[in-house]
């Protein structure tokens, strides 16, 4: 954090700001590694796939500096080319299926509430649509007549209120697993041979895959679902200058992250 502030007064970034109508105008963005360890069937804190789903996002724009860590890098993360065809844009007097894209939002992760909380949720409500995106201070409030969309505005989600109108959003996914992009298809086959080739169950993952359902703990099979390894690195543009801070103790976090991976997994198949 004290190498992003630093960046960010360097760089003259817009330090902690947010947009009310858009994602994160933030130029410096830290990417981190999940907060659960391999191999836990658990689902990482929202601020910190946050953090990673907004990073990705800026790294596609093309305009930012990116802090992150060895393990950060080492962390798998959604196959650049998904992840952009999951962005949503949507304008006010757009024509859009109400129902498919309600439908849609679910089933790329987003968790449908009474009332939006924090980013991550969605709140449907006759023909309105809340949905809380990462990287925004305030959720959006979408408005629709019919299969168009007549209105789009920031509002506070304690107290209801409108906060300002907006022309045009665009909708990142929730979580780095996308499910509506035929992942079930090939991704069941992949989890049997890991089953069969370590002898553990996955059982529990099959049948959610199987009813494209997001579950916790899927982040753990990245690179099984679909079917590779992608990396942070992957959505860096090819002149991209990289600058280590402390080479020495660089190597050293790639060292200990590789064995406590290795310990890790030994743990896991007892």
């Amino acid at each position: 954090e004290n190498i992003r502030d630093d960046l960010e007064s360097l760089l003259n970034g817009t330090k902690s700001e947010k947009n009310q109508g858009s994602v994160s105008q933030k130029f410096v963005h830290t990417f981190i590694s999940w907060d659960v360890l391999p191999y836990e069937e658990e689902q990482a804190h929202f601020g910190v796939v946050g953090q990673r789903i907004e990073s990705l996002h800026s790294l596609l724009k093309g305009s930012a500096v990116i802090v992150t860590t060895p393990a950060g890098l080492m962390y798998p993360t959604c196959p650049r080319d998904q992840f952009e065809l999951s962005l949503m844009p949507v304008k006010q007097g757009d024509t859009i299926d109400f129902e498919n894209f309600t439908e849609t939002l679910i089933l790329r992760g987003y968790e449908r509430l009474h009332a939006v909380e924090h980013p991550g949720h969605i709140a449907v409500r006759g023909g309105i649509v809340d949905v809380f995106v990462h990287g925004c201070e305030f959720p959006y409030r979408i408005e629709f007549w019919g299969d168009e969309v007549n209105s789009i505005r920031t509002f506070d989600p304690e107290t209801q209120r409108s906060i300002g109108g907006i022309d045009t959003i665009e909708i990142l996914p929730p979580a780095e697993i996308l499910m509506d992009f035929g992942l079930e298809r090939d991704s069941e086959r992949r989890l049997k041979e890991c089953e069969n080739s370590h002898n553990i169950s996955l059982i529990d993952i099959r049948e959610h895959l199987e009813h494209s359902d997001y579950t916790e703990g899927m982040e753990q099979y990245l690179y099984i679902l679909y079917g590779e390894r992608s990396l942070v690195t992957d959505y860096l543009p090819e002149d991209t200058l990289v600058v280590y801070h402390h080479p020495a103790a660089v190597d050293s976090g790639f060292d200990h992250r590789a064995e406590e991976l290795e310990e890790l997994y030994a743990r896991f198949m007892k």
